[in-house]
C-alpha cells in the first residue's frame, strides 16, 4: 500500500505542472480570441483563428510528435536498464 501511495504522489507531482502548462497555453489563445472578437470585426477574428491554426500545425504538432517518440525511446532504455540513454 505504501508503494501505491508513493507512486500516486509521484504521478501527481509530475502530471500537475504538465497539465497547468498545457492549460496556460490554451488559456492565452482563448483570451486573445475573446478580445479580438470583442472588436466586432470578422476579418480580424478570422485572421487570429487562422493564425492560431497555423501556429498549432507548424510549431506545436511537430514538438508533440517528437515528445511522443522520445518518451518511447526513454521507456525502452529504462526497461533495458540502460540509464545512460535515458538522460
Amino acid at each position: 500500500m505504501q508503494d501505491f501511495v508513493y507512486l500516486n504522489n509521484r504521478f501527481w507531482g509530475v502530471s500537475i505542472p504538465s497539465v497547468l502548462a498545457q492549460l496556460s497555453g490554451l488559456l492565452g489563445l482563448t483570451i486573445s480570441m475573446f478580445f479580438i472578437a470583442y472588436l466586432n470585426d470578422p476579418n480580424k477574428t478570422a485572421a487570429v483563428g487562422l493564425g492560431v491554426s497555423i501556429l498549432t500545425m507548424l510549431c506545436e504538432a511537430p514538438v508533440t510528435g517528437m515528445n511522443g517518440g522520445i518518451s518511447v525511446l526513454v521507456s525502452h532504455a529504462y526497461g533495458a536498464g540502460n540509464m545512460t540513454s535515458c538522460a
